[in-house]
């Protein structure tokens, strides 16, 4: 059975964007056995593939890419962060080929131009917050205007990208595929209704520190912390409540829209009787399995970067696993909410 891969170290070599080159080090002690460990491996999954009638379940695969790490010195753990299928899927492009990336940029997109307001920046500001204050949906005339603009900047063209929450709607799909930007896989985090509003309603940050907590499930243990939290304007159960019927209105369609596609969607449970660290085992097991059983890793992302979109309800965990997903693939994790937030707060 052929290999996955034609040339040595194509799609396992490492991704180092300078913004993870810190933590990305402790992978370089493994550079001297790579070409070993990638040959092991892959004879592994096309065995894996072959015997399994190109299913291969994501438990499988990472228990046997834990027995291979452990037979090249390596620890499962240390696998997982630095060493792992993902890592190697976020630098498919050729990470010693610099002009790749610049064949790999975002393009401009017509139609997010063409929907772009015509309304100064503060009305703009105001249309926004009035929209998150009230659970309703933002419009997507603004919401296409801060995404263009993030993805144009240098990091998104070398790495890659992960969509948090977008899209919502039909017509941010179409905008994707015209613009040549519909994502590679789909990852739906399921969560209960009653699991969100318990999520939500005793969510608080820090404003000091960005840092979130929950007073039910994950309460600070100082005293002076716990004063100064603060909740979200949204984060009331009519506004969440509301929030939830704008998402489930919206998304059938759009994962509908997206299956048409032949886009992958992965659905992930993702209620509170898991932990993060759980999910992110399963998201992380479904993606590797969807790429392996398809076998389309080299032939798929040998020209760019990796384009992940990650969906669910309000307080689903998204940006927790987004944040592991960014880590573990190398890509830019790009949140809407984040971005609408930002500019809230610049131009209030």
């Amino acid at each position: 059975m052929a290999s996955l891969s034609r040339s040595p170290r194509s799609w396992m070599m490492l991704a180092r964007p300078q913004i993870h080159q810190k933590r990305l080090t402790s992978s370089r002690s493994f550079e001297a056995g790579l070409n070993t460990y990638r040959k092991s491996t892959l004879n592994l999954v096309d065995d894996m593939i072959e015997s399994g009638s190109g299913f291969v379940s994501s438990s499988s695969i990472e228990s046997e890419l834990n027995i291979l790490s452990e037979r090249q010195g390596a620890t499962p753990s240390r696998l997982g962060t630095s060493m792992s299928i993902e890592d190697g899927m976020s630098s498919l492009k050729g990470m010693s080929t610099p002009d790749k990336y610049e064949r790999s940029a975002v393009e401009d997109i017509p139609l997010l131009e063409s929907l772009s307001p015509s309304a100064s920046h503060e009305e703009i500001v105001l249309d926004a917050k009035r929209c998150m204050q009230t659970g309703a949906l933002v419009p997507d005339s603004i919401v296409f205007r801060l995404l263009k603009d993030r993805m144009s900047k240098v990091d998104c063209k070398q790495h890659g990208w992960l969509l948090d929450g977008f899209p919502r709607t039909l017509l941010q799909v179409d905008a994707l595929e015209e613009a040549g930007l519909v994502p590679d896989v789909v990852v739906f985090l399921k969560v209960s209704d009653a699991d969100v509003l318990d999520r939500l309603s005793y969510r608080r940050s820090d404003p000091k520190t960005g840092k979130i907590y929950n007073l039910k499930h994950k309460a600070p243990s100082c005293p002076i912390v716990t004063d100064r939290l603060v909740r979200r304007d949204d984060d009331c159960e009519p506004v969440i409540k509301s929030r939830l019927g704008s998402f489930y209105k919206s998304t059938a369609s759009v994962l509908a829209k997206f299956r048409e596609k032949d886009v992958a969607v992965l659905d992930v449970e993702a209620g509170n009787e898991f932990s993060q660290e759980e999910i992110f085992r399963k998201v992380r097991g479904a993606i590797i399995g969807h790429f392996i059983s398809r076998r389309t890793v080299e032939s798929a992302y040998s020209a760019r970067p990796v384009r992940i979109a990650l969906m669910g309800p309000p307080g689903c965990g998204k940006g927790t696993q987004a944040e592991q997903l960014r880590s573990s693939f190398g890509v830019v994790h790009i949140s809407i909410g984040d971005l609408l937030r930002d500019m809230v707060a610049r131009g209030s």
